[in-house]
């Protein structure tokens, strides 16, 4: 992340996963929380990212910007995360998902790059507000993939 909260990608140009003019990131990777009122906190395998506006307001409208190059894997709907997921696998064969989207611009089998435009931030899934749920794993898409490897913190991009 840089100085101001932004995810930075390696290679983006852009330098962000959304084209907000300014994110902030409001659930850390690896963050411990609660998923509802009446659970005990969980481990967060993701960053949650919500794209601002010049003046301070969420906005709403916000494309979602791919953080690594790849081929979308999946794109649809996944427990928790809504019915406009994306999943790209990037070079290093890890899985990039980008959940709680409120429309997906891609589909499977599309090569994308850093700063493609895959979709629009949304509420959907399991949400408490508009964000990008963006997680990252190893050995495949999910916990229950049955390569699955683990997870990594998407903000090494």
């Amino acid at each position: 992340m840089d100085g101001n909260g932004n995810l930075v990608a390696r290679n983006d140009t852009s330098g962000k996963a959304t084209n907000g003019a300014n994110e902030k990131v409001t659930s850390p990777y690896y963050a411990s929380r609660p998923l509802d009122k009446n659970k005990e906190e969980t481990f967060h395998p993701g960053v949650d990212i919500v794209p601002m506006k010049a003046n301070g307001t969420v906005d709403k409208e916000a494309s979602i910007l791919s953080v690594s190059d790849g081929k979308v894997f999946l794109v649809g709907n996944v427990a928790g995360f809504g019915p406009h997921t994306v999943v790209v696998q990037n070079e290093s064969g890890n899985f990039v998902t980008y959940g709680h989207m409120s429309s997906a611009n891609v589909k499977i089998g599309d090569k994308v790059s850093v700063g493609d435009v895959l979709g629009t931030v949304g509420n959907e899934g399991m949400s408490s507000g508009t964000h990008l749920h963006l997680q990252e794993s190893s050995g495949g898409a999910f916990y229950n993939s049955p390569k699955f490897n683990g997870f990594v913190d998407p903000g090494s991009h």
